[in-house]
This record gives C-alpha cells, sequence and structure tokens, in this order.
C-alpha cells in the first residue's frame, strides 16, 4: 500500500471514530446542514440567487448547529 493510501485510511479511521462520539441530535445537525448548504450552494451556480424558502433551511441549518455545537450551557 502506498504512503497516500495508509494517510487516507488513517483519516478515514478519525473521521469514522469522531463521528461516533457525536450524539444522535449533533449527527442529525451535521447531515442536515450539509443537505442544505449543497442544496444552497447548487442553487447559487445555477442561477445566482436562492430563494426565500432556501434562506430559512439555511437558517434553520445554523440554529441547530448553535444549538448542538456552541451553546454548550458552560457560559451560563
Amino acid at each position: 500500500m502506498e504512503k497516500w493510501e495508509i494517510e487516507h485510511r488513517k483519516r478515514q479511521k478519525a473521521k469514522r471514530n469522531g463521528m461516533s462520539k457525536l450524539t444522535d441530535d449533533q449527527l442529525e445537525a451535521i447531515k442536515e446542514a450539509i443537505e442544505v448548504i449543497k442544496d444552497v450552494v447548487s442553487t447559487m451556480h445555477e442561477s445566482y440567487e436562492i430563494s426565500v424558502t432556501q434562506l430559512g433551511k439555511l437558517d434553520s441549518a445554523y440554529w441547530g448547529l448553535h444549538h448542538q455545537f456552541e451553546n454548550t450551557g458552560e457560559d451560563d
């Protein structure tokens, strides 16, 4: 196996390990954000604008990530 393949496998293993430590809600927030971002970016490439619906989904995805990762309650 070549060096790049070994490194790639190490990175993939680290990703799986990290993902396995997330809560179900955190994982769902990430998956939702990825889908929304993919959709918005695709639309921007096609028409250089986004719809109000897409903006709402992007906003919801942001807040989902915020509540799962930024708002830990440690500052309360």
